[in-house]
């Protein structure tokens, strides 16, 4: 029988900033995902026997923080509702790390649930392609988020272009390369040493 490993959902595909190589062709849609759907689509879900005893579910859009926390809690509700006994549903969000502030750091706290922020590399590389609407970079904000998030709740997803001998977080914040630390409060997570 097959096996639901990781369950990625889409609630909305608007994005509050433009990348140059997004992948999403109706990113300025204000299209939301209805509570039913998701009630819906998890029963259905449950109801598979695909799911084994952990279920871990991303939510990843254009940029799922556009919508309020109180869709997420509502979500949530109806998920714990409708979960089998004996089953544990692990939310993260995959967010560019721009609208984070302290009422989404209380909710993640809150609701446990992991945070993974998406940058390209230092400034220069990242401001390259993950701009605002008006074509401004992205850099400081994405990383003021991450500071708010603080550690353990900070996980990077980079994408880098290659930089000799220099790990993520010396790329970012100018630190001592290390492929894995905690910098100024920040869980910093690599691969290892970029080549």
């Amino acid at each position: 029988m097959p096996r639901i490993e990781l369950l990625v959902v889409q609630p909305t595909p608007v994005c509050n900033i433009d990348c140059r190589y997004c992948y999403l062709p109706d990113r300025n849609s204000k299209a939301v995902v209805r509570q039913e759907t998701l009630a819906n689509l998890f029963t259905q879900l449950f109801a598979s026997g695909w799911v084994g005893d952990e279920l871990p579910v991303v939510w990843h859009a254009g940029e799922p923080m556009v919508l309020p926390i109180a869709f997420y809690r509502q979500a949530f509700a109806t998920i714990d509702r409708l979960k089998p006994p004996g089953v544990s549903v692990m939310h993260s969000f995959q967010t560019n790390g721009t609208l984070i502030d302290p009422a989404w750091c209380a909710f993640f706290q809150e609701a446990d649930i992991g945070v993974g922020v998406s940058i390209d590399g230092p400034r220069h590389l990242h401001d390259r392609n993950r701009v605002t609407r008006s074509g401004r970079g992205t850099f400081d904000k994405t990383i003021a988020g991450i500071r708010l998030l603080g550690a353990p709740r900070a996980a990077i997803l980079a994408t880098l272009e290659p930089v000799v001998g220099v790990s993520l977080a010396a790329v970012l914040l100018g630190e001592t390369p290390h492929p894995i630390q905690v910098v100024g409060g920040i869980l910093i997570i690599a691969a290892g040493v970029l080549l």
